[in-house]
Parts: structure tokens; C-alpha cells; sequence
């Protein structure tokens, strides 16, 4: 049974973004992800499942001990879905939030955009 647009982009912001075990990691991708997808962030458009492994890679070093958690449900039609989330270090989960809008075929992730909300006015 093939997995919903919603579930597929959960596993990869909780097991691809949040797997700090490496080969767990790639295992996942290679499963979510189709070969040329495509991730695109602020940072730019990373192509290809290696430069998406690449850059889970990288926030793990960048923001050490931070995590992702999914903040409410996902939505999907068509091929096409999105999902909140937040990030952040266990004494301020929410640190960051955003949104990942994910597109898919045949059961693969073959784009995910990445939106971060405005920094709230504290």
C-alpha cells in the first residue's frame, strides 16, 4: 500500500531531518526520495539524493542538539501536500517554525520546499 503525501513528507522531516544515524539516513532517503529530487530551502536548491543527505548532514553540525517535531496535521491532494513543523533545542522546541510543501510521483518524494516562518516578535 503506498504511503499518503502526508506520511511521506512526516518521515522525512522526523527520520531524513532528525536521523543522525547515517546509514539509517541514507536508507530512508533512498526510500522517500526520488533520485533527482529536488530540495530547496533558503540556503538554495539542493539536487539529487546526495545533496539532500548533504544538507541534513550539515544542520545536524550547525545546530547540534536541535530537533524537528511535527506541529499540526498535514495536508494533501494530488500529489502535492504540506506539513508544520518546528525546530528547536529540548528548552525551546519552537524555536523555529515553517512549513515543508512537498510534491510527489509514483510514491516518491520529487520536490520539497521548505518555508520558515518570520521570526515572532517577542
Amino acid at each position: 500500500m503506498e504511503q499518503s503525501v502526508e506520511r511521506i513528507i512526516e518521515r522525512n522531516l522526523l527520520e531524513v531531518f532528525n536521523g543522525r544515524d547515517a546509514d539509517s539516513r541514507r536508507t530512508t532517503i533512498d526510500e522517500l526520495w526520488d533520485k533527482d529530487g529536488v530540495f530547496i530551502d533558503p540556503g538554495g536548491v539542493h539536487e539529487g539524493v546526495e545533496k539532500i543527505n548533504a544538507v541534513a548532514e550539515l544542520l545536524f553540525t550547525q545546530f547540534e542538539g536541535y530537533v524537528f517535531s511535527v506541529r499540526g496535521p498535514g495536508q494533501s491532494f494530488h500529489g502535492v501536500g504540506r506539513l508544520p513543523w518546528s525546530y528547536g533545542p529540548p528548552d525551546d522546541p519552537q524555536r523555529m517554525t515553517g512549513t515543508d510543501v512537498g510534491v510527489t510521483k509514483d510514491g516518491k518524494l520529487t520536490a520539497l520546499y521548505v518555508f520558515i516562518d518570520p521570526p515572532s516578535q517577542k
